[in-house]
């Protein structure tokens, strides 16, 4: 398995880089409405915005101290694959067929992000 941590400038980023990379496709629901799932070429954890506390603590109203949450930069999004996956170049001259490794963590390298302490994990 191979896991990546992308961070996205929102969720239309994430979503359009991602269906660019062939990892969400679009499909029409019965009524016609269209949503955005996965092609099964990845597993995909819409994490979103990530929230950490402040350091501060505020009390609700009835006394009750809890911890101040801001928003961390960016939308989160976890990646899975379980493999590379290749595609096949043949010499035009020899005929000789080779694999060649995608590109896709090339294309991933501007959004990838290695968190110390990751938000959410696969289990």
């Amino acid at each position: 398995m191979i896991d990546y941590y992308l961070k996205f400038k929102d969720q239309a980023e994430a979503e359009n880089v991602l269906s660019n990379l062939s990892f969400l496709t679009e499909i029409e629901n019965e009524d016609e409405s269209v949503v955005l799932v996965s092609t099964g070429l990845a597993s995909i954890d819409f994490v979103g915005i990530i929230h950490r506390p402040t350091g501060n603590m505020l009390e609700d109203i009835d006394g009750n101290e809890y911890p101040e949450l801001a928003p961390l930069e960016g939308y989160h999004v976890n990646l899975r694959l379980a493999s590379l996956p290749v595609t096949q170049s043949v010499d035009e001259v020899t005929g000789e067929v080779t694999e060649v490794p995608s590109s896709i963590p090339d294309l991933l390298a501007p959004y990838i992000v290695e968190p110390t302490t990751p938000s959410r994990v696969w289990a």
